[in-house]
């Protein structure tokens, strides 16, 4: 490719040029000013347009493509993980207790001590099971360690394992502040408080859910992620995702406003590291059936944008939908703005008859609706009807199981889709198998019939891990992590067809596939490398496989031997 007249800032040269959405470029080097891609092509070809200054970066060993886009990232989520002291470790209630003896040691008396979830990161799949004690710690063994202290234990987020049965612990100190007693109700059937004989709490709570209830409510005394922590965590999580080659996510599930201010005060301290879109998380706490929607619509959106204005790197767009008829999302929003892991707002769903009228409305004002739920997708061919949803590019994620009527929905409405493959092929996909049968197994994540059908589509992680080369694994080998069993192999892509999806696709899904996800001249220099050659390896070591380079806009954000 020619390149453009204007003096290199770098140059990255002997790397194996990858450009899964088209024909690779002959040569070996990329040249970059400006922010954006000069010229591709041989070393020897972009020489020319080095100057003194100009960075040399030799790229050998290395596959150079088009940083990839994480559709559903829950980018925030990442750093927070390794925020409290960990007890992940522990294999007994001994263990647990010497560290939190070691815990209250540098924390001053009558502070309180939160600590990490039981159970083994990162998934938590073992909870207080994995203890050797065969039960749950209470609150007089946590009392022992730590008797000046209110102790909690969290509970994990119940989308790591994808599992319903989330455990917290609090001990006397924590019961009290939290003014849980005897006489405390349970806030929400899925919740149950342990209770000793005499029927005082023993300081376990159990829960139903995957998203935790008494956090917000119970125990809503101990102190949550402020922005300021979430601030640090979220730099952290930004460089966890360039070292897997993310280098933009867009956050379909919305984001709340402790988010967004952590987002505005990072931007305040640097350049941040990730381009970044999010969508708006709605708090429908305290709305009724009679509220103005366009002027509630423009209420969210002003606030989400307050203080600072759309720029390269940080976009602010659009609403999302999600229906609850039981109100378990207000229940759980007593605690305030504070959303613990979730990072959306706990009361983002509200009744259908609300999230239709929202709906209209959005369609009406042209304004962009995110949304993870079948039911949704269902309430938006009803608004589809009256108002055409075509060209709004309205955003489906979390693909599940999708049949040939719901394909053909998709694509008279122009909906653009998020995969969540980490769940409904590695880790859920034999249950798929085993619900629908034979004959609809190509229901399943039917991602060969939703390119066939030209429906745009771009790969989520959901954070279930952090990087997206882990689907794209999953839409080549199309198995179950768990039996082995493989899930709709007819509908398998090739590799450069999902590095294209990684890619590519993450850019139309920002609405920036002529400036993003492609390795050209003029596009903007968001670029990483990879050891080896990325589409020839193993499948299966894309899992483990880790970047030596990222640069966001020009700009070195990883670089690693």
């Amino acid at each position: 490719m020619i390149p453009q007249a204007r003096p290199a800032e770098i140059i990255l040269h002997g790397a194996r040029l990858v450009d899964p959405a088209g024909d690779d470029p002959a040569g070996d080097a990329v040249a970059i000013g400006e922010g954006r891609i000069l010229g591709v092509g041989p070393h020897e070809q972009l020489k020319g347009l080095a100057t003194p200054e100009t960075v040399s970066l030799c790229c050998e060993g290395l596959s150079l493509m088009p940083g990839m886009i994480d559709g559903h990232a829950h980018l925030d989520r990442e750093g927070l993980k390794s925020v409290l002291p960990s007890i992940s470790g522990a294999r007994s209630i001994a263990e647990i207790q010497a560290v939190l003896r070691e815990v209250a040691a540098r924390t001053p008396p009558g502070q309180w001590i939160v600590l990490s979830p039981l159970g083994t990161p990162p998934l938590f799949l073992d909870g207080w099971s994995g203890l050797a004690d065969g039960r749950c710690p209470d609150r007089h063994d946590l009392d022992a360690a730590a008797p000046d202290h209110p102790v909690w234990i969290r509970p994990a987020w119940g989308y790591w394992s994808n599992k319903a049965d989330l455990v917290c612990v609090a001990n006397t100190a924590a019961l009290a502040l939290a003014g849980v007693g005897r006489d405390t109700p349970s806030p929400h059937p899925l919740v149950e408080i342990h209770r000793a004989a005499d029927g005082l709490p023993d300081g376990r709570f159990s829960e139903a859910t995957r998203i935790s209830i008494v956090e917000t409510t119970l125990m809503s005394a101990a102190p949550g992620f402020d922005v300021a922590t979430r601030t640090d965590a979220l730099a952290r999580s930004m460089d966890t995702y360039a070292r897997f080659g993310t280098t933009g996510v867009y956050e379909g599930h919305g984001v709340a406003r402790e988010v967004i201010a952590a987002y505005g005060a990072l931007r305040d301290r640097c350049k941040p590291g990730m381009r970044a879109t999010l969508v708006v998380s709605p708090s429908w706490s305290g709305v009724d059936a009679t509220a103005d929607m366009a002027a509630l619509i423009a209420d969210w959106t002003r606030w989400a944008k307050r203080g600072f204005a759309d720029d390269d790197r940080l976009r602010i767009e659009g609403i999302y939908a999600e229906i609850d008829e039981t109100g378990e999302g207000l229940v759980r929003a007593r605690g305030g703005c504070c959303t613990g892991w979730a990072g959306f707002h706990l009361d983002s769903g509200a009744p259908r008859a609300m999230v239709r009228e929202l709906l209209l409305e959005a369609a009406r004002q042209r304004l962009r609706v995110s949304t993870i739920f079948d039911d949704v997708m269902g309430l938006m061919e009803e608004v589809n009807r009256s108002q055409p949803l075509a060209g709004l590019n309205w955003v489906r994620g979390h693909v599940a199981t999708l049949d040939e009527r719901a394909l053909g929905a998709i694509k008279d409405m122009g909906l653009m889709l998020v995969t969540h493959t980490n769940r409904h092929i590695a880790k859920g996909g034999s249950a798929h198998l085993a619900r629908l049968g034979a004959d609809r197994c190509n229901d399943i994540v039917p991602m060969r019939r939703i390119l066939d059908r030209g429906i745009p589509v771009a790969l989520g992680s959901d954070n279930l891990p952090p990087s997206l080369l882990h689907p794209v694994a999953d839409l080549e080998l199309r198995r179950d992590h768990g039996t082995g069993e493989h899930v709709a192999p007819d509908q398998a892509l090739t590799r450069r067809e999902a590095l294209a999806l990684a890619t590519a696709g993450g850019a139309n899904l920002l609405q920036r596939g002529d400036e993003l996800g492609r390795l050209k001249p003029g596009y903007l220099a968001d670029l990483v490398g990879f050891p080896g050659d990325i589409l020839t390896m193993e499948a299966d070591e894309l899992r483990h496989l880790e970047a030596r380079l990222a640069l966001v806009g020009g700009q070195i954000v990883l670089r690693q031997a």
